[in-house]
């Protein structure tokens, strides 16, 4: 049972392991038999570059987001862990699925229901 006092407060839900995104890219496309083509990007181009847009659309108000930002560039070039102790302390949460398994509900979700990549 969820306290009052952890109304309002911000959790993040996850299976606690590690991946890097474009791995997990990799195995959700394996699962739909499709081979995914990736770009060679050099990472701290990519930096610069959404530095440089997002200083632009800073400047001159643009409200809406910018099409690469330095967090989407971190996204795919670095590990992903978020830190659900909170969520197992305050509220009791358990991981049930490993994203390997995930991954795999997917594939077979995706495949049975006819979607096309």
């Amino acid at each position: 049972e969820t306290k009052e006092s952890n109304f309002g407060k911000k959790y993040f839900i996850t299976n606690n392991e590690r991946f890097v995104f474009k791995e997990l890219i990799k195995a959700a496309f394996k699962e739909v038999n499709v081979k995914p083509k990736f770009k060679k990007k050099n990472y701290i181009a990519l930096k610069v570059v959404a530095t440089i847009i997002e200083s632009f659309y800073k400047l001159f108000g643009i409200c809406k987001e910018p099409p690469i930002t330095k967090y989407s560039v971190e996204i795919l070039y670095r590990n992903q862990m978020f830190d659900i102790t909170n969520s197992v302390n305050e509220l009791g949460y358990k991981p049930k699925i490993s994203v390997e398994d995930g991954i795999k509900l997917f594939g077979e979700w995706w495949l049975k229901n006819g979607k096309e990549v």
